[in-house]
């Protein structure tokens, strides 16, 4: 009848799986601040009905591949912050999990936004990849047709190396209800960087602004009810910046 099981800042090098395997109540799982490296297929056997939360925080991962998570298709909540994470594969997300609504990567080394690896998440609100070394919105190695389209209640982009929002920066979310992107160098908004992004809230707190253009925030007149542009070097707006934001 366990549903929780803390087995945080110990000395694991790899998930307990013969431990685990008969736990089949357990609802969240806990290995945060231990030295855990790889993440074995079928690490998680035994867990597959009930898992809704993972947190493998502060270990010492450098990637994930396909098969990690496999057969957790109740998962709500993974947490895989504070590792040293550079890349995921690209399958390591899966469509059974229908349930996956919180991921959270932040305090990595990923150099860019993991589009494809989440786009099969339908559930997916809140995505965190604050505190790694992203320096655009852009997929680089788009060589393959990209079809990504996230709705999402949060989107964590502070302290990342993100120094200019280019055009269309955005066209990857259909709609993001916050979004942060404070403590990036971002020195330059584009000409309708923001175009069809349908954001709510928007945080630019201690970035690098110092001229606004006057069509920088276009796209956002029929969404946006927040803007926070405070800690910046902006000396002067345009007159009619916010003629259209009625909201």
């Amino acid at each position: 009848s366990l549903w929780h099981l803390i087995l945080s800042y110990n000395d694991l090098e790899d998930i307990p799986t013969n431990a685990l395997r008969y736990l089949q109540k357990l609802q969240s799982l806990d290995l945060t601040g231990n030295e855990i490296s790889f993440i074995k297929p079928n690490s998680f056997r035994g867990l597959q009905n009930n898992l809704q939360t993972l947190i493998i925080a502060d270990n010492s991962l450098n990637t994930v591949t396909g098969e990690a998570f496999q057969g957790l298709p109740n998962l709500v909540t993974l947490d895989l912050s504070s590792n040293n994470l550079h890349e995921i594969s690209p399958d390591v997300f899966r469509e059974q999990m229908n349930s996956l609504t919180r991921v959270i990567l932040a305090d990595n080394l990923l150099s860019e936004i993991p589009y494809r690896q989440v786009s099969m998440l339908k559930a997916l609100k809140l995505l965190d990849l604050s505190k790694n070394q992203i320096t655009s919105m852009k997929i680089f190695h788009d060589d393959q047709p990209v079809d990504v389209k996230l709705s999402l209640q949060q989107l964590h982009l502070e302290h990342n190396q993100i120094y200019r929002l280019t055009t269309a920066a955005f066209q990857y979310f259909l709609s993001i209800n916050q979004t942060f992107l404070d403590f990036n160098p971002i020195h330059q908004i584009s000409d309708d960087a923001f175009q069809q992004a349908r954001i709510r809230e928007l945080y630019m707190r201690h970035c690098r602004l110092e001229i606004i253009e006057p069509s920088a925030f276009s796209g956002l007149e029929s969404t946006l009810q927040v803007l926070d542009m405070s800690g910046n070097n902006i000396t002067a707006l345009p007159d009619k910046l916010f003629n259209s934001f009625d909201l």
